[in-house]
């Protein structure tokens, strides 16, 4: 009796269409996290390269661009991209343990993960000695958790899921290790 209604619920779930879209809207997702964090990779590591080639070429206007470009980095982030502070990695954090639907919003979205990969390649222009892990880890929350305005989930449970998937998938493409992102996965479910 036990056997069979086990063998029914897992044929339900293995047939069920509405399981399918879920599952393959996370793989999607995660394919799509990957290829922006190794697009964000190559890019940091051309922005680094581009004010590393001034240094060479031109000290003086190497010193000029760093101060001018953090000012103005800064002026951004305050006045056009809010949200982008940080180094992503608290931010996420903060949205996962946080039930506030608002938070979820002021921290993670298209907005931010696009803004957070403009100013981190704008800063490796401006010669500031930072990297693309952190906020590709945010970038990876961000995006996945965009994903709920067109899969719409109203269980907060649900927001809590994809925020930790795109984290963890950030966490897999930033350190180039899938097991970092389970990991991260099953530790924050330990915690939840």
């Amino acid at each position: 009796m036990l056997k069979s209604l086990h063998l029914k619920r897992t044929r339900r779930q293995l047939l069920s269409l509405n399981k399918w879209k879920l599952r393959a809207v996370f793989w999607l997702c995660a394919i799509a996290i990957g290829a922006v964090a190794a697009l964000f990779s190559v890019a940091g590591a051309f922005t680094d390269g581009v004010f590393h080639r001034i240094y060479l070429q031109s000290p003086l206007l190497a010193y000029a661009i760093t101060p001018i470009g953090l000012a103005l980095i800064a002026w951004l982030t305050r006045t056009y991209m809010a949200g982008t502070e940080g180094s992503g990695i608290p931010q996420m954090i903060a949205a996962l343990s946080s039930s506030n639907k608002k938070l979820h919003a002021a921290l993670l979205s298209m907005r931010i993960a696009l803004g957070k990969i403009f100013l981190t390649c704008a800063g490796l222009l401006s010669g500031a000695s930072i990297g693309t892990v952190g906020p590709t880890i945010h970038v990876g929350a961000s995006m996945m958790y965009a994903v709920r305005k067109y899969f719409p989930v109203r269980d907060l449970d649900m927001h809590r899921v994809l925020i930790m998937a795109g984290g963890a998938a950030g966490i897999s493409a930033a350190f180039n290790n899938p097991l970092a992102g389970i990991l991260f996965a099953i530790e924050e479910l330990r915690k939840n």
